[in-house]
């Protein structure tokens, strides 16, 4: 307050003063005239002589009348009450006139002088009282105007400022706030206390501008890791935080670290703290300092704050905020809230998740159901419980005629005639009734006009309650089938009359088809009897099996219309087993040679050696299921088992088998085995030829001779045919039984790479009473024999073995121990000759040929022992390999998804032998295991759907390590990466990109025991793997790809290797594209499961260039995202590497022709050729299997088209001679040394 305005309040003080203070002068002045004036007039009136009030009871009277006359005069308040009386009295309506004493009257004529006198004294006395009044009032006011002018120097000046200020900082928008004042104690503390309070709601407006701005955002953010990233990087920002961790509460309380913002706090640290956090459900707090360190920067957390983020009472997640300064209340409230915010926020955004989720499904199956029932070819439709159709396929609108508008919502009746409709709601109610489904055959027109046969479908589908919510159908039109059925069976009838006239006249022409064979084969028989050499013993006898053999597929036509026609006769005799067993292998063993497979004859000892039966009908099952069983098996063995199932009042119960290790069969494939002039399928009849008949027809003579023939298969794993009859036992002993009792002191050892032709061989020479040793490694035998020094007296030693050779073996041996005391068998195959010279053929004792049975091993023994005569030439078996066999007879799945890497090792592992499935992901692994027989699995670690750790760990529930072996495949081959496979069960690991020689032997270690010995020699070089593996073209360079590596990565073969490459590329220029668009919408986590991906086929297909590339995006995928121009210029890369391979293809193509003619001018002994001679040599012997070689020969540099037709004609004609001459006339085959001797003898 100014000076002026002071002095202003002061002069008005005073001013009030003083007129108070005349105010009460005059107003006493004028009381006092007043009031005598009043006294006087009322003193003449009330003396009036004649008139006095009458009124007894006016009090004052009296007294007057009795009061004596000193004590006048009256006090001057009882003058006022007498006036007031008096005026009362005079106005009165009755007046007396009263008499008075004298003395009375004189007294009350001195009234007025005594009131006067009393008056001005009384006046007086007010006036001092006035005066003084107005004196203390003016000092009072004075004294106040100095108190105003100290107080607002004191105290309102301050409040004045204080105001002032607020008022500005209000208009201004800024936050409210009062510095203290040095001014005395009370206004100190009331600016304290505004400062407090201003203080502390700056603070509270300051946060809720936090959680409205946090809000504010959250509004447009959608998803759980845009929340949570949102998040934190705003506490981190707005508390000066720099450690933010989200950490997710599972249901078995255990906390994982979900996302964090800055500085990442060890997990020993915290742990404690956002347990309790989590379990109590209430914030803590930690103020003790706490320095972190990344990256080489320290950082300080001042103080540390847990909040829990519950939904409900559960505690979903923690947040734990680490803040460079403490926080204050208002911030920890502010906190509070948001996190509030934040959980509600992800409840919310969890529910919309699963909505959506829920919402996209349902729109999915409801999209998948509509393309299902559209993609069922027969018509489909299903409607409600009271007949309206809700939905239809296109099937059942063409079927008639109808718009998909005017059917649904439309009922039955409305569709069809009445009768139909009829039918159909009487079906209905027969559904919904008994909820079964109904199966019927209905005509109706269709839209068109036409009848229609149709079988109808019905059956009812359920509501969530379980009650029939309608009826969902399906038409099958079985018009044209039924018509075709009964075309059929007029077709049949005539078939089978036709059928069996032509059995009729086939039965009873065959003696007249027999007679020439039957001539041929008893000149043969004459002549085998007169004197001839060797050469000439041989091809004789080649004539008389040849002629049996085509005699025999003579009989299998005219068997098989016998049968039909029903006069078949079975021949009773006595054989022996053992000579069963050499006709059947005289015939199988030719094909079973060719193919390289090993024909195992496995005589249980038990069996008689002499039964009575059909022998040529039995040997004539066996050779077709034999025959059969080499034909459709590339690989391994067929082994022929006869064993004893009992012996019972003379009868002997005998079990014989077929087991193969071929192409096997499924199911649906068995079924039609045994139908004539069928086989397993046309793709069968296709590859491998043959009329069909031959299962028939053994069917048919087993259940003759008083059996039934059964079939076990396993597609891609083998067959076993076998069939059990029951024949008398004859008296005749085993030649081999009576000979070999002298055998049982001698001891012998077997040595054969083979484990099924070792165990048999074991087992007969055993029955024979001989100590026997078997070996399948010969360096193990020939290393025992060198420490020993110690020899048997027999050592059987098979030829050709991939480790070492018979021979070299027996040389060796002979060389480094002293085998004076030994003799040496070789084992072999049979039918070809030996070719050893005089010094090889003076290592060996013997020769025993395979297959094996116990008459020629006593023959062989006895020659070798007791001075064998010359060794007779037999068959020589080609060399094998470990490299092409090594995984033979094993089944391996590949559990991988990236369809390159299925290929390659596919491929791989095919090479070797192997048996492969593919699954695509972990749970496919876990079916097919379920389903098939699988001897060990290479998975993947990375897979969609389910991983490879944790198929796994679900197959090592049922399976354990030595049941299931379990290879872990992966590029990871981190020792961290390692041990996680082998926690969780795997057997072992091979890393990507696949060293084939490393996971061949890991495989072999871990498939089968037997292998064992495998490991002893190195894996070839995989580019000898295959029989004829393509040389890499030199010329052939691919900037950025490792041809030469990715070739031997492919087993060596470089068109695998390349069909490959260009399949990949193709397919990764849209991939790219795909991880281009994952990269602009920064879905990182999709990109880095592509790029992984992509990494790895990469580098299984030596793609150098792409696989450093995916390896450098991928590490740095988190920190520096690649831009879109990366992408394109990889993108560039691979059009440019397929067009390479276009390129390469294209020329491939073109000069095919050219080169497969000028690679087979270029050698001599092609394949080409080899089938040349082959078929000539079969020509030579007149082996029927000629006719089948014949297809096989194609136009060559060799044969032209008419010279190649001119050959398959004689030999459709069986005119052998003339063919053969045909192909002699070609000088490579002319001049090749199986034929030399031959064609003269032809001539």
């Amino acid at each position: 307050m100014s000076s002026k305005a002071l002095l202003s309040w002061i002069a008005l003080f005073a001013l009030m003063a003083a007129l108070g203070s005349a105010a009460l002068i005059y107003y006493s002045t004028t009381t006092h005239s007043t009031l005598a004036t009043d006294v006087n007039t009322a003193y003449h009136n009330h003396l009036s002589l004649e008139m006095y009030s009458k009124d007894k009871n006016a009090q004052w009277l009296d007294d007057i009348k009795s009061a004596p006359s000193h004590s006048l005069p009256l006090p001057l308040q009882q003058i006022y009450e007498t006036q007031a009386r008096l005026k009362s009295r005079f106005l009165a309506d009755t007046v007396e006139q009263v008499d008075l004493p004298q003395s009375y009257q004189n007294a009350i004529s001195q009234l007025p002088l005594i009131a006067n006198a009393e008056l001005e004294t009384s006046t007086n006395q007010q006036l001092k009282i006035l005066l003084i009044t107005g004196l203390a009032f003016a000092v009072l006011t004075l004294f106040l105007s100095f108190y105003v002018w100290f107080m607002r120097t004191k105290h309102f000046s301050p409040l004045y400022r204080i105001v002032n200020t607020l008022r500005a900082q209000a208009l201004n928008g800024a936050p409210l706030s009062v510095a203290p004042t040095n001014s005395d104690a009370d206004v100190k503390r009331l600016t304290q206390a505004i400062h407090a309070a201003t203080t502390s709601q700056s603070q509270k407006l300051a946060s809720a501008a936090i959680i409205e701005n946090y809000n504010r955002e959250l509004k447009s953010i959608t998803g759980s890791e845009p929340i949570v990233r949102h998040a934190l990087e705003f506490i981190a920002n707005e508390f000066n935080a720099p450690s933010v961790c989200l950490y997710a509460n599972s249901e078995d309380d255990t906390l994982s670290l979900v996302k964090s913002h800055g500085v990442t706090p060890s997990h020993s640290i915290i742990a404690s703290t956002i347990a309790f956090c989590a379990t109590n459900n209430e914030p803590q707090v930690q103020q003790e300092p706490l320095w972190l360190k990344e990256q080489e920067v320290e950082v300080k957390l001042q103080s540390r704050y847990c909040f829990p983020l519950a939904i409900g009472n559960h505690v979903v997640y923690v947040l734990l905020v680490g803040s460079a300064q403490a926080l204050i209340d208002s911030q920890f409230e502010a906190l509070e809230y948001l996190c509030k915010d934040l959980s509600l926020a992800l409840a919310i955004n969890e529910n919309i998740e699963k909505q959506q989720k829920t919402e996209s499904a349902l729109s999915e199956q409801l999209e998948l159901t509509h393309h299902i029932i559209n993609a069922i070819p027969n018509p489909t439709y299903y409607r409600s419980t009271d007949g309206v159709f809700m939905g239809v396929n296109k099937s059942f609108l063409a079927l008639l005629d109808q718009f998909e508008v005017d059917v649904i919502g439309a009922k039955l009746d409305e569709i069809f005639d009445l009768g139909i409709a009829s039918l159909f709601e009487s079906k209905a109610h027969e559904i919904i009734t008994t909820t079964q489904e109904q199966t019927y055959e209905v005509l109706l027109l269709d839209g068109q006009e036409q009848a229609r046969e149709l079988i109808v479908y019905e059956a009812p589908f359920f509501n969530e309650n379980g009650a029939v919510a309608g009826i969902v159908g399906m038409y099958l039109d079985v018009s044209e089938r039924n018509q075709l059925q009964r075309e059929l069976i007029e077709a049949k009838d005539l078939a089978q009359n036709s059928a069996k006239a032509k059995s009729e006249f086939l039965a009873n022409m065959s003696h007249e088809i027999r007679t020439p064979m039957n001539a041929i084969i008893g000149m043969s028989h004459l002549a085998l009897a007169t004197e001839l050499n060797a050469k000439q013993h041989d091809y004789v006898s080649k004539i008389d099996t040849a002629a049996k053999q085509l005699l025999r597929l003579i009989n299998d036509i005219l068997d098989f219309s016998k049968i039909e026609a029903g006069k078949i006769e079975l021949e009773y005799q006595a054989f022996s087993t053992e000579k069963l067993l050499d006709s059947v292998a005289t015939i199988v063993s030719v094909k079973a040679q060719e193919k390289q497979l090993e024909l195992v004859f496995d005589l249980d000892s038990q069996v008689p050696y002499c039964v009575i039966g059909d022998q040529f009908r039995i040997s004539q099952v066996l050779i077709n299921l034999a025959g059969n069983a080499v034909k459709f098996t590339e690989t391994g063995e067929v082994v022929i088992h006869v064993a004893l199932v009992n012996v019972e009042k003379g009868l002997a119960k005998i079990k014989f088998s077929v087991k193969d290790s071929g192409i096997g069969m499924n199911k649906r494939q068995q079924k039609n085995l045994f139908q004539s002039f069928s086989q397993a399928d046309n793709s069968i009849t296709r590859k491998y030829g043959g009329t069909g008949l031959g299962l028939t027809i053994s069917q048919q003579l087993v259940k003759l001779m008083g059996g039934e023939i059964y079939v076990e298969s396993e597609e891609n794993v083998g067959s076993e045919f076998y069939f059990t009859l029951e024949m008398e036992v004859s008296d005749e002993l085993s030649q081999a039984k009576m000979a070999s009792t002298h055998l049982s002191e001698l001891s012998a050892t077997i040595i054969d790479d083979n484990q099924h032709a070792l165990d048999v061989l074991s087992g007969m020479l055993t029955n024979f009473g001989m100590q026997v040793c078997s070996y399948l490694d010969p360096h193990k035998a020939l290393n025992q024999f060198v420490l020993t020094q110690d020899l048997p007296d027999l050592i059987f030693v098979d030829w050709h073995m991939p480790k070492l050779d018979g021979i070299e073996l027996i040389t060796k041996l002979q060389s480094q121990v002293d085998v004076s005391q030994s003799k040496f068998i070789l084992v072999t195959a049979y039918g070809r000759e030996l070719n050893l010279n005089d010094s090889q053929a003076s290592l060996v004792d013997g020769v025993l040929l395979k297959p094996i049975n116990p008459s020629n091993l006593v023959d062989v023994i006895q020659n070798a022992v007791f001075d064998s005569p010359e060794i007779r030439t037999t068959i020589t078996k080609k060399e094998q390999t470990i490299s092409k066999q090594a995984l033979n007879g094993i089944s391996i799945l590949v559990a991988e998804d990236q369809p390159v890497n299925q290929e390659i090792a596919v491929e791989i592992l095919s090479s070797f032998g192997a048996q492969v499935a593919v699954a695509d992901n972990g749970q496919e692994a876990i079916e097919q295991v379920h389903s098939k027989y699988i001897d060990i699995v290479l998975m993947d670690m990375q897979m969609p759907v389910m991983d490879g750790i944790t198929a796994t760990q679900n197959l090592r529930i049922e399976f354990d390590k030595n049941t299931l072996p379990i290879l872990a495949m992966t590029a990871n081959a981190m020792e961290e990466d390692i041990q996680t496979c082998i926690d969780a069960g795997m057997n072992g690991h091979v890393t990507k990109p696949i060293d084939v020689e490393q996971l061949v032997k890991s495989i072999l270690k871990y498939a089968s025991a037997e292998t064992s010995s495998l490991l002893a020699t190195p894996v070839a070089n995989p580019t000898e793997v295959t029989t004829e593996v393509e040389e890499v073209d030199e010329v052939i360079e691919f900037e950025g790809i490792d041809i030469a590596e990715g070739i031997a990565r492919a087993a060596g073969n470089q068109k695998v290797y390349f069909d490959i490459l260009e399949k990949f590329l193709s397919q990764q220029i849209e991939e790219l594209i795909n991880l281009k668009q994952a990269l602009a919408i920064e879905n990182f986590e999709l990109a880095h499961s592509m790029l992984h991906a992509l990494k790895g086929a990469s580098a299984n297909l030596s793609i150098v260039k792409l696989t450093e590339e995916f390896k450098h995006i991928e590490a740095s995928l988190n920190v520096r995202p690649p831009n879109a121009s990366e992408i394109d210029e990889l993108i560039k890369y691979v059009k440019y590497a397929l067009e390479q391979c276009q390129k390469r293809r294209k020329r491939e193509v073109t000069q095919q022709v050219v080169d497969v003619t000028k690679n087979n001018e270029e050698k001599g002994g092609n394949s080409q050729l080899e089938e040349l001679i082959q078929l000539a040599c079969a020509l030579r012997d007149y082996d029927t299997q000629a006719t089948e070689l014949v297809d096989s020969i194609s136009v060559s540099s060799y044969l032209t088209e008419p010279e190649l037709q001119k050959l398959k004609t004689a030999i459709a004609r069986f005119e052998f001679n003339e063919a053969f001459m045909m192909l002699t006339s070609i000088k490579h085959v002319e001049e090749a040394p199986e034929l030399n001797a031959g064609k003269g003898a032809l001539h």
